[in-house]
């Protein structure tokens, strides 16, 4: 997959420099060379994603040999380790490892406040999405022992995970301080080349400097430009669903008290109706036994035996005035206890004949005359 991240190369001293202004830098863009400048024009002529180079004269190139026990316990082991080959204290280091090789973990170790310095500044330079620093010498590992030559320096890696910073006039004395010809080495003497030779580098298993508290959030730039005419879209159609969503919880909410209050009527009706009964568990059931035992069966007449004819007959007086107040059943004796008002006696005595041509028994009770008409309670049994 190409790789369409802009490299910067941090010549060595960019860790303890107190400005972006104060160091030279270099950088390659894919399709427009290489540039140079001030680490401050860097960081506001580029954009999108942005790979770090940093120097060996900035971090130290080192190789550990650990068990694989000890090995777990990296981070803690590498300060006390590292402790004779630090010029300065080990809790002010920041640490990264490779794979071991041969037994032996590739390390390498930097001043945290300069790292943190830099982070900050590519942080402040909104355009820019750092994905991660490296360093030279550990990029260029597979070219080893090779020499590049950057400006006035010089930088030897006699072998993978060994590197020098020297002056370039040293170039002479290389076979005499590292005890390999000259000839040996590998040129690198253009920025060309040594760019590169660090795309190639980043393309194979190397050492990110940055990890854990200093893991760069990498977002794709390409992603989020396609996306942002959508966001207002996205925004507006998520507080959609989150109104729907609180309506719909609101509308069940009624629900469910609707559906309470009329579980809560229907038990009421229910104890009205049949006083003598506990309260229903199974409502609808408990109704259908209520109904079938009142409908009674076999030479049994039954309240709803009686109710129907009684019913169409008082209900087909009310013209006459007759209204029924109260409706009692003797289940014991399969009779229904009606108190009646009418306009007066004779309208009684008609309801009772009525009665009787239905094939029912029919006895007017104890009656009183009242200023709206008569009252009376018949009892009707079957003829």
């Amino acid at each position: 997959m190409k790789d369409d991240s802009t490299i910067i190369y941090l010549p060595a001293g960019t860790l303890r420099v107190e400005s972006p202004d104060a160091v030279t830098v270099a950088w390659h863009v894919p399709g427009e060379g290489i540039s140079r400048g001030t680490l401050s024009d860097a960081l506001a002529t580029l954009s999108g994603p942005v790979r770090a180079v940093l120097s060996s004269g900035d971090v130290l190139l080192t190789n550990v040999e650990l068990s694989k026990r000890q090995a777990r316990h990296m981070q803690k082991v590498l300060p006390f380790l590292l402790e004779e080959s630090l010029l300065t204290t080990t809790d002010d280091m920041w640490y990264a490892h490779g794979k071991p090789v041969d037994g032996a973990y590739p390390v390498l170790a930097c001043e945290r406040d300069g790292l943190e310095q830099l982070l900050d500044w590519f942080a402040s330079a909104g355009d820019i999405t750092l994905l991660g620093a490296w360093v030279d010498a550990d990029l260029l590992r597979g070219h080893a022992p090779c020499v590049a030559r950057l400006d006035n320096d010089l930088l030897c890696i006699p072998a993978p995970g060994q590197a020098l910073v020297l002056p370039a006039t040293e170039l002479e004395q290389i076979p005499v301080l590292l005890g390999i010809d000259t000839a040996e080495f590998t040129r690198i003497d253009h920025l060309e080349a040594l760019f590169s030779a660090f795309a190639e580098g980043l393309q194979g298993d190397v050492i990110a400097l940055l990890h854990s508290d200093l893991r760069p959030a990498v977002e794709h730039s390409g992603w989020r430009q396609m996306m942002q005419p959508w966001w207002p879209v996205t925004r507006l159609a998520a507080g959609v669903l989150m109104c729907v969503w609180v309506l719909l919880l609101v509308q069940q909410w009624q629900y469910n008290r609707a559906a309470e209050a009329q579980a809560a009527e229907a038990v009421a009706l229910y104890q009205e109706l049949f006083p003598g009964s506990s309260r229903p568990q199974l409502l609808q059931r408990e109704f259908r036994t209520q109904l079938e035992r009142l409908g009674g069966g076999g030479a049994g007449a039954g309240f709803l035996t009686l109710m129907a004819p009684v019913g169409d007959i008082i209900g087909g007086a009310t013209d006459q005035g007759v209204t029924p107040r109260r409706v009692q059943f003797d289940e014991r004796e399969n009779t229904l206890l009606v108190d009646i008002t009418a306009k007066d006696f004779s309208v009684l005595e008609s309801l009772r004949e009525k009665m009787q041509s239905a094939g029912l028994s029919a006895e007017i009770g104890t009656a009183r005359s009242e200023a709206s008409g008569v009252t009376a309670r018949m009892r009707v049994g079957q003829g």
